[in-house]
């Protein structure tokens, strides 16, 4: 719908074609770029999440709904795709409890964690670094 919207406003405009379709391609690009922040963060704080135990995915969706640094404001359903996007990559494991899917962290997975926990130090170090140098 939101697609819809724009484009039927850009299609009142009196621009070019060219600009247009310049303005379009800005859009879709802008569009691109919050999912990758999206999926990025969302798949950081699924990690982070599942360091200390197993969870079912409503728990984890709920968790990351609830945070409000969290850039994970899209469809409750995104979470699942992202689940079974980590399930594939072989970084967490669910399994079926009763009529539950809990899922856990494989070794891969935690030592994903790891890496992204010392680099988000490491970058956290830098911009300290930097605001030293500047005062």
């Amino acid at each position: 719908m939101k697609n819809k919207l724009q484009q039927s406003y850009l299609n009142r405009l009196s621009f070019s074609t060219e600009r247009k379709r310049s303005v379009q391609s800005a859009i879709k690009e802008k569009q691109a770029m919050e999912w990758a922040d999206f999926q990025t963060s969302s798949i950081t704080a699924i990690l982070y999440s599942l360091e200390q135990e197993a969870k079912d995915g409503f728990t984890i969706s709920s968790a990351l709904l609830s945070d409000s640094h969290s850039h994970f404001h899209h469809n409750e359903a995104d979470i699942y795709t992202l689940l079974h996007l980590l399930e594939e990559k072989g970084w967490i494991e669910g399994q079926w409890d009763e009529e539950t899917r809990r899922y856990q962290l494989t070794f891969r997975g935690r030592r994903t964690a790891a890496k992204l926990k010392e680099k988000s130090r490491s970058v956290h170090n830098q911009v300290k670094q930097l605001v030293r140098i500047h005062l």
